[in-house]
């Protein structure tokens, strides 16, 4: 991924690709599963806490997952995936530890 060029990252600090939610933390990415153990619903990521809610808008879904994966709020049942990440210039790789 080239972190130089991808809108979503450039304009609201992250993206989701391949089912993996990719969100930039100061000078480092944060990578989980994009998909919430709860209902299979998209995360998104709220930058002001550091956190991966199940959805900004709908109170319903409920569950938040810190930077680790670990399930902090909400009725999902298990944490999501983190895999690990390393940058090398512009080039973000994104990979299973």
């Amino acid at each position: 991924l080239d972190v130089s060029t991808n809108t979503d990252i450039s304009t609201r600090g992250w993206t989701i690709m391949n089912s993996v939610i990719i969100a930039k933390n100061g000078s480092s990415y944060i990578a989980l599963s994009s998909v919430c153990t709860h209902q299979g619903n998209p995360l998104t990521y709220n930058s002001s806490n550091n956190t991966f809610p199940c959805s900004l808008t709908d109170a319903a879904h409920g569950s938040v997952f810190d930077s680790n994966g670990a399930k902090v709020q909400g009725p999902a049942t298990s944490n999501v995936k983190k895999y690990s990440t390393t940058l090398s210039g512009n080039s973000l790789r994104v990979f299973e530890a």
